[in-house]
């Protein structure tokens, strides 16, 4: 299988851990790409390999060079993830999952019953506020600057609000 190196952030503090793997292993390091035990599609994987890196937050982060897998590479990859220890599954997403944060809106849905359409569209509406904030600022106009900003954090507080309403605890492990 097709190595891959790779730099881990911890979720705090500055110190980088550079590491080396299969393709498999990458993934298992990625916060977030495997958290809800489905193995993304080729075309999800390859959009989030193209970005070079993904900040979980407190969950920590990882950058990597950009890179494309080919479908001999991912099938070997789903492969391995399937009957490795982490029992990871491939289930087929609708036709409007282009992207990895649409698949990540998709995962909500599918393991949480986070509504997709109501999360989509709140997710637009902050990348549209994200835009003009940054037009805005490159314009030296302060005032709706911190207009804009006040906007993102109600639009952020709905979709927090919309994600904890409906996750669905985890099941009990008797």
């Amino acid at each position: 299988m097709r190595t891959v190196r790779f730099e881990v952030l911890p979720g705090v503090g500055d110190e980088t851990v550079p590491r080396e793997g299969t393709l498999s292993d990458f993934l298992e390091t990625v916060p977030t790409v495997l958290q809800f035990g489905v193995i993304p599609p080729l075309h999800v994987l390859n959009d989030l390999l193209q970005r070079g890196g993904i900040d979980a937050g407190m969950s920590g982060a990882c950058r990597w060079e950009p890179l494309d897998v080919d479908s001999p590479d991912w099938s070997e990859l789903r492969a391995a993830l399937e009957t490795g220890a982490g029992q990871y599954e491939y289930i087929e997403p609708p036709v409007w999952v282009l992207t990895y944060d649409d698949w990540q809106v998709w995962l909500l849905e599918l393991r949480h019953g986070v509504p997709a359409e109501a999360h989509r569209s709140l997710l637009e509406h902050d990348a549209a506020l994200a835009r003009q904030l940054e037009q805005a600022m490159a314009n030296g106009d302060d005032d709706l600057a911190d207009l804009l900003r006040e906007q993102r954090s109600d639009v952020n507080d709905a979709i927090a609000r919309l994600v904890m309403t409906r996750l669905r605890p985890p099941p009990r492990v008797k």
